[in-house]
């Protein structure tokens, strides 16, 4: 097993130097984290949540229900056979994905209350 990754992929959380660059970094904490208890712990203890939140918080905004080719109420569904391309997936849901994700598996570790205080403290 090679060295972690989570000191550099949350400095580039943090401090993102393109989408696709956090995008890796995501990626990488949750390959990292994911059914490794002390290494979540180690994310929560070098500051994850404030970064991780902080997107959420900003993708949330952006997200919502993208709702296109409305016409009076009526839109056509994806399942529409006159609908000609499905909506392309982005950098951006990508990242609310991943940031979702890394979040889930933080609130479901052996540790998870002391992660809840942390999570409140930036979210709450």
């Amino acid at each position: 097993m090679g060295r972690s990754t989570i000191p550099p992929a949350l400095s580039e959380l943090a401090n993102p130097s393109t989408p696709e660059a956090q995008l890796a970094a995501l990626q990488n904490l949750k390959n990292e984290i994911v059914g490794h208890e002390q290494r979540k712990e180690l994310a929560v203890t070098h500051g994850v949540v404030k970064p991780l939140a902080g997107l959420l918080r900003a993708e949330a905004r952006k997200g919502g229900k993208r709702r296109r080719n409305v016409t009076n109420g009526h839109s056509s569904g994806l399942f529409n056979e006159s609908r000609k391309s499905v909506e392309e997936w982005t950098t951006e849901d990508e990242l609310r994905f991943q940031a979702t994700l890394v979040a889930g598996s933080l609130a479901n570790g052996e540790r998870a209350s002391r992660t809840d205080t942390v999570v409140k403290e930036h979210v709450g």
